[in-house]
């Protein structure tokens, strides 16, 4: 595309904090290399200022989080956050039952038994809390719903996703889970058919 005299438009869409994803492929070095590449030659960068996808009180969280005072990101790292997101869709919000408002974030802490907690301890310890949450969300008391218009969404165990960065916190997730009585699937995970479970 830069060395073509043939007038062909590229149009790249990526996003840093998408890096979560790791366990996907996303590499935030790469986008990072892409954008700079393409700015020196002359490209746009343009921001995307709606998120059409969560509600207003999700991205009244992160934009809380991504906030430049907060020094989420690293200096000089590549990645600002200078411009917040707007909702573009404030007729969805979540919702518990009857119609009251929820909370777009929930911030689980975990306060440390001396000065210094280990940190198997802390992991420990966020688990039991992950786990009551998403007991919680799937009990009738604690239950949540999206209303988009005139529809209305109650969170399924389906809905509830557990981001990991190793097999191996998965793996304790998982069995914390188990432990409770919460039924999970690992998400797509890698040769599912060639595992010890599958030839069982």
């Amino acid at each position: 595309f830069f060395e073509s005299d043939a007038g062909h438009v590229l149009t790249v869409i990526g996003d840093p904090k998408q890096a979560i994803y790791r366990f996907r492929g996303a590499d935030v070095h790469t986008y990072l290399r892409a954008r700079g590449e393409i700015l020196k030659k002359g490209g746009a960068l343009v921001k995307l200022g709606k998120n059409f996808r969560s509600t207003a009180a999700v991205i009244d969280g992160y934009n809380a989080v991504f906030d430049p005072a907060t020094g989420f990101f690293r200096a000089g790292a590549g990645i600002d956050y200078d411009q917040p997101e707007a909702c573009g869709r404030p007729n969805r919000r979540l919702c518990r039952a009857g119609g009251r408002p929820a909370p777009g974030v929930v911030v689980l802490d975990v306060q440390p038994a001396g000065d210094t907690t280990p940190v198997a301890a802390t992991r420990r310890a966020l688990r039991r809390q992950m786990v009551e949450e998403v007991r919680r969300l799937l009990s009738d008391e604690g239950a949540l719903f999206v209303q988009d218009g005139d529809s209305l969404n109650r969170i399924a165990a389906r809905n509830i996703f557990v981001l990991a960065f190793t097999h191996t916190e998965c793996d304790e997730i998982g069995e914390a889970l188990r432990a409770a009585g919460i039924h999970f699937a690992f998400y797509k995970e890698d040769e599912l058919f060639q595992t010890s479970q599958a030839k069982d």
